[in-house]
C-alpha cells in the first residue's frame, strides 16, 4: 500500500463532520491542526506519507511539496505524459507565490484537465475527487 491508496480510504471525510478522525490522522503525521479552521490539503498528504513510512515535508503549506520526492518532467505543460496515477501534484492558488493546493493525480479527463484526489476540496472541504486544469500545475512529484 502507498499513500495514494491509503488516501482512498478517507474519501468522503469532511472537515466538520469528521473533524476528530482527521485530527487523529494529522496527529499521527506530527501535526496539531484543526481541519475546521485551517487549510489542510498539505497536512493530509504529509500525514499519509508518514503513515506509509515516508518523511513528508513536515510543513503545512502545499508548495512545500514542490521539492519533495522526485520531479516528474512537466516543464512543457502541453505534454504531461510522464505523470502516473498516485503522483503528487502541486497547483497554484490565488495571486501570490505562497498559496497552493496539493493532491494526488488520478487520471486524465481530457488533454487540459486532470482528475485528482485530495483533502480540503469541494464544497464540504472533504477528501474527494476534483478536476483540475493543467495550466495551474507548478510541480509534479513522485515518491515510492
Amino acid at each position: 500500500m502507498n499513500s495514494y491508496i491509503l488516501a482512498k480510504s478517507f474519501i468522503g471525510f469532511e472537515a466538520v463532520r469528521d473533524r476528530d478522525k482527521l485530527m487523529h490522522l494529522f496527529k499521527q503525521g506530527g501535526f496539531d491542526l484543526d481541519p475546521v479552521t485551517t487549510a489542510w490539503c498539505a497536512v493530509f498528504i504529509n500525514s499519509l506519507e508518514v503513515a506509509f513510512g515516508n518523511l513528508g515535508t513536515g510543513k503545512e503549506n502545499a508548495r512545500s511539496f514542490t521539492t519533495y520526492g522526485m520531479q516528474v518532467d512537466h516543464q512543457d505543460c502541453n505534454d504531461l505524459s510522464d505523470v502516473e496515477e498516485g503522483d503528487i501534484v502541486v497547483f497554484r492558488r490565488g495571486n501570490n507565490s505562497f498559496e497552493g493546493h496539493v493532491t494526488f493525480f488520478v487520471r486524465w479527463v481530457d488533454d487540459q484537465t486532470m482528475e485528482c484526489l485530495g483533502g480540503n476540496q469541494g464544497p464540504n472541504r472533504s477528501v474527494c475527487y476534483e478536476n483540475k486544469p493543467i495550466d495551474m500545475v507548478i510541480a509534479i512529484r513522485r515518491t515510492t
